[in-house]
């Protein structure tokens, strides 16, 4: 059994919030679980709640395991309450993993009212701009997610432990199962006996734009309303993450809305045990769409390294530079365990404009956990 209640200071309007969730779990059988939670928003004025202002969300969610844990499963049903909608205001979902050495198999489904409101909190894909009325609008949508995994052993390979295909679909749907994305990824993976991955992958894509859009984000030129089929390749590989120097490379090249896209990742971390970890990466994306002379070209550059100065205290900062944004942003932790499961945390982040390091904003917060036992 969990609650929380949390109450903010009045704003100028003199309008404050209060916060309040209630969840209780319990177990069934050996490995599945039922919980139940309750999320309650409220505005509060001079002291009084306002009743036309308020947003609560009740649901139930079941999670189960077989006990040879080849069979997971889980399904959810969530309703919001708002004064002002009460129609399609649900969401439900059922999701099902059967899962052998050589064999897996997944099921999803997920489906979100065009009124649901999980206000505390978010509610992915739901709120879409119009920028032709300056507005948000909320669509419900389906999705389905199938996948099928196969996996070979071969018993003369002195290289790979296992190799096999997968198929895998991400679709989506508005609330009359008209499509509006889809991604049908045609995969092939080995996994070779120093642990290192291998995998390729063929993806048929389809969108479809409500409204004119800058695909590059670089707020240049928009491409126009309509459907859009477009096909790519992806490339993974990972090295073996035993070795104290590993990495990882990952390249998608082809089709791209109506033009073309070339993306490279490129991650390596060195392991100085048993202190410390460091790590360097690199994004990279150059997009070529018809109505542009040159192709843009947007990279991430970042540095991280995460320090264990005892067996309690811990430090953690990341170091990243945005071409696209003109931002290089530091994002720092530090970690003090003074007891099991209890921590005391202190964060600190910056951004700042890379061209001449001014600063854009800064924030330190201090978080504080203790677990009653």
């Amino acid at each position: 059994i969990g609650v929380m209640n949390m109450q903010t200071d009045r704003t100028s309007e003199g309008l404050a919030q209060n916060f309040s969730v209630g969840a209780v779990q319990r177990q069934v059988g050996k490995s599945s679980n039922l919980s139940f939670i309750g999320v309650n928003r409220s505005t509060i004025k001079k002291g009084e709640f306002v009743t036309e202002d308020h947003n609560r969300m009740l649901g139930s969610d079941f999670n189960f395991a077989s006990a040879d844990r080849k069979h997971a499963g889980k399904v959810f049903f969530h309703k919001s309450f708002s004064p002002d909608k009460s129609a399609d205001d649900y969401a439900h979902a059922s999701w099902y993993l059967y899962s052998t050495g050589s064999f897996r198999a997944m099921w999803n489904h997920e489906y979100v009212g065009e009124n649901y409101n999980a206000a505390v909190g978010f509610v992915p894909r739901i709120s879409r701009y119009n920028p032709v009325f300056d507005s948000v609008e909320q669509k419900g949508y389906w999705r389905l997610e199938p996948l099928i995994r196969y996996k070979f052993f071969p018993k003369k390979s002195t290289h790979i432990i296992s190799h096999g295909p997968q198929v895998y679909l991400d679709r989506y749907t508005d609330k009359d199962y008209k499509l509006t994305d889809n991604q049908l990824a045609f995969s092939y993976q080995a996994q070779f006996k120093n642990t290192s991955e291998l995998k390729l992958s063929y993806r048929q894509w389809f969108t479809h734009l409500y409204f004119d859009t800058d695909v590059t984000f670089t707020d240049t030129t928009a491409i126009s309303v309509g459907d859009y089929k477009y096909n790519n390749m992806r490339i993974d590989y990972t090295t073996n993450p035993r070795k104290k120097l590993n990495g990882e490379v990952t390249s998608i090249f082809g089709e791209y809305y109506s033009g073309y896209r070339n993306n490279l990742k490129l991650g390596l971390n060195y392991r100085m045990q048993p202190w410390g970890t460091f790590g360097l990466s690199y994004n990279y994306n150059s997009i070529k769409m018809p109505k542009f002379k040159e192709a843009v070209d947007i990279s991430l550059i970042g540095a991280s390294a995460e320090l264990s100065f005892t067996k309690a205290i811990f430090f953690t900062t990341f170091f990243q530079y945005n071409t696209q944004a003109d931002n290089f942003n530091i994002n720092s932790r530090l970690q003090w365990r003074y007891r099991p499961l209890s921590d005391l945390y202190l964060v600190y982040s910056e951004n700042y404009v890379a061209t001449d390091l001014g600063i854009k904003n800064r924030a330190l917060v201090l978080k504080f956990i203790y677990w009653f036992q």
